[in-house]
């Protein structure tokens, strides 16, 4: 009987790790031009690589992909998440603080968020790097990123934040990506 037991657990062990090999190579991960996996670290005064900022009505579903995505090709990706990592809205400018990057997932109602008009003015109070993605798919709140530019609040345009971003910081569109993919522009 314990030779059966333990037989049993070694085929487990075993097909759990074919299993886990085969997951990775199908999905694989980001690697370097030598195939050695580049080294993702984070700053002493950093708990999260990346801050996804977005707008629960229109946005949560596309971030929490682009969160899952991020951490199976990029194992150990720490990203932040409101629906996962925040336990008290007053310490948002904390969060942002402890990123190293902020995505800001631009589609319906985002400027109009008073919430994202805060993550906006913490990253910009942080000096964040920023990475812009707005979603393009009209059915998902989606438009051309020159119709959420009118959509800019006053109060950011004034202070020359949004409002009229030069044509080079806007990068090409990749709307045409299968499955909804969002248009995805670099600042």
């Amino acid at each position: 009987l314990i030779v059966l037991v333990f037989t049993f657990v070694i085929v487990v062990i075993i097909l759990a790790e074919v299993l886990r090999d085969a997951l990775r190579t199908r999905i694989g991960t980001i690697r370097l031009a030598d195939g050695i996996e580049p080294v993702v670290s984070l700053a002493e005064t950093a708990r999260f690589h990346i801050f996804l900022s977005n707008t629960w009505s229109t946005g949560q579903d596309q971030v929490a992909t682009i969160k899952r995505q991020l951490q199976l090709v990029r194992p150990g990706t720490h990203a932040f998440l409101d629906v996962d990592d925040l336990d008290d809205i007053t310490r948002l400018d904390e969060y942002i603080a402890q990123s190293q990057l902020m995505l800001l997932f631009v589609s319906a109602n985002y400027f109009g968020s008073r919430a994202c008009q805060a993550e906006i003015k913490s990253t910009l109070k942080w000096r964040k790097p920023i990475v812009l993605v707005h979603e393009a798919h009209k059915g998902r709140g989606g438009k051309a990123w020159a119709e959420f530019v009118d959509e800019c609040p006053e109060t950011l345009e004034a202070e020359g934040l949004f409002g009229a971003l030069p044509d080079e910081y806007v990068g090409p569109s990749t709307s045409a990506l299968p499955g909804g993919v969002p248009d995805v522009a670099l600042l």
